[in-house]
């Protein structure tokens, strides 16, 4: 399924927010669903994305270091197999996922911004680099932890909510933080509604400056609140779902439920029951016995 004409239209718009970043340089939106070399490079568990790389990838000998490069299949955003897809509906899809790959490569403006500041080069930013160099730089990147929201953390909702509000400033109104997908719980966050709420007016107050500009500063404290709890309350879920006691009556209660009587004791507190190991306190809730699944027991807080 294509749709005719959006990755003009997403390109002006693009152009637009990220201005003047991407004010000279080339912009490449290219639909998956049309360009067959282009497919090749969208992975199968992916919608879009993009990449530093990219136009080299596609046979560029050059890339600019702020060009914007973004794949997207409109048919892959379409979630309800049951319906015929809308024309309509797909290009705006289409056009809000631009509009996420834009907020990342907002976070690599960012990123060379601060390397530019800090090394004293200027040219990093309106040079043309080659292969080798975006290897070399991509390569020393430090990679970031494999949790959850792996690369959509929080520099990536700020960067998300600045776009989404300047994409609607230019009359795209479907570029709502919910299209763009921006945190929720498929990244392990809280809703995106909450993050817009802790970011407060900076949006609107910043509207003028460069997106790249804005990330290179320290974002309101309650929004890093925010994330910081939302990091904790996945912590505590991990180590909730992976516990692993250590305790050999707890490991003969997993292994053989059969013993639990001579493993355990019983407790009830707040009108739950509880199994706790008389040998290292350790406790479990009742419910876990009788999970057929002996690797999903979780210790009860």
């Amino acid at each position: 399924m294509t749709v005719n004409h959006w990755t003009q239209t997403a390109a002006d718009l693009c152009r637009a927010i990220a201005s003047p970043d991407l004010d000279d340089v080339p912009i490449a939106i290219l639909d998956a669903d049309v360009d067959p070399a282009a497919a090749e490079l969208l992975p199968d568990n992916v919608c879009g994305f993009t990449s530093g790389l990219l136009p080299l990838a596609l046979g560029s000998p050059h890339s600019h270091a702020r060009q914007f490069s973004c794949v997207v299949s409109p048919s892959r955003l379409w979630r309800w197999p049951q319906y015929k897809p809308r024309p309509d509906i797909l290009r705006s899809l289409a056009i809000c996922c631009t509009l996420h790959e834009l907020a990342h490569h907002c976070q690599t403006l960012a990123l060379a911004r601060h390397v530019a500041t800090t090394c004293g080069c200027s040219t990093v930013l309106r040079s043309a680099i080659t292969q080798d160099a975006l290897v070399q730089c991509l390569s020393a990147a430090s990679p970031e932890p494999a949790e959850p929201w792996f690369a959509h953390g929080e520099s990536f909702i700020r960067a998300s909510l600045h776009v989404s509000r300047r994409a609607r400033q230019y009359g795209f109104q479907d570029a709502n933080i919910r299209n763009m997908h921006i945190a929720d719980y498929r990244y392990g966050l809280s809703p995106p509604d909450d993050y817009a709420r802790a970011l407060g007016d900076e949006p609107e107050r910043r509207s003028s400056e460069p997106i790249s500009v804005i990330l290179c500063d320290e974002p309101p404290q309650p929004f890093l609140d925010l994330f910081e709890m939302d990091k904790k309350a996945h912590a505590a879920r991990t180590a909730e779902a992976n516990h692993q006691p250590t305790c050999t009556a707890c490991m003969a209660f997993r292994e053989e439920l059969g013993r639990v009587n001579s493993v355990v004791v019983t407790a009830r507190r707040h009108g739950r029951e509880y199994l706790r190991c008389r040998n290292c306190g350790n406790e479990w809730t009742a419910d876990t016995a009788n999970q057929q699944e002996r690797n999903a027991w979780i210790p009860s807080i």
